[in-house]
């Protein structure tokens, strides 16, 4: 929001959020869409079930039918599927040649999942917010973030400098 965070090099930490101006106490930093989210509780660990959502979304017959469907693939392939893996994980620890691309692109699938997806605040569910994936956790935070599973508003939780 208002051009106020840029993505950089933070250091151990990968990539992340850095400000590139001074920000007042309460202001909107980040506003982001949810991509895709599931119910906190399930049969299934959480990245099985983001995994079997998105399958079905993305499959051809979906393409096919629909041109939101078809907007969502590409989105995903564009930028979902380029999100940071647990840990900022190298990519090529995740491929194996005795996998299909399917089994390939799933185990890159569960480790963006399992490392950008968020609790949602106003409701019970986890989701991967594209654009908020690139806030580091902190144990003193300095930005507070307000989500249900279709939204999320990040604003700033004491005044920040810019370069934070």
């Amino acid at each position: 929001i208002d051009d106020a965070i840029e993505v950089n090099d933070v250091g151990d930490m990968g990539r992340g959020y850095v400000t590139k101006k001074a920000i007042p106490e309460g202001s909107p930093i980040l506003f982001d869409t949810g991509f895709l989210s599931v119910p906190v509780d399930g049969n299934k660990a959480m990245h099985e079930r983001m995994w079997d959502k998105l399958a079905k979304r993305l499959s051809g017959e979906a393409r096919r039918r629909s041109a939101k469907a078809d907007a969502q693939a590409d989105f995903f392939y564009s930028t979902v599927k380029e999100l940071p893996l647990k840990g900022n994980m190298d990519r090529s620890i995740l491929h194996c040649k005795s996998m299909s691309d399917e089994e390939n692109e799933q185990m890159v699938v569960f480790s963006i999942c399992e490392g950008c997806a968020l609790f949602c605040t106003e409701e019970p569910q986890m989701a991967i917010f594209p654009k908020a994936s690139f806030f580091n956790h902190s144990c003193a935070p300095n930005a507070l973030m307000k989500s249900d599973r279709s939204s999320l508003l990040v604003t700033a939780a004491r005044d920040l400098s810019a370069g934070e």
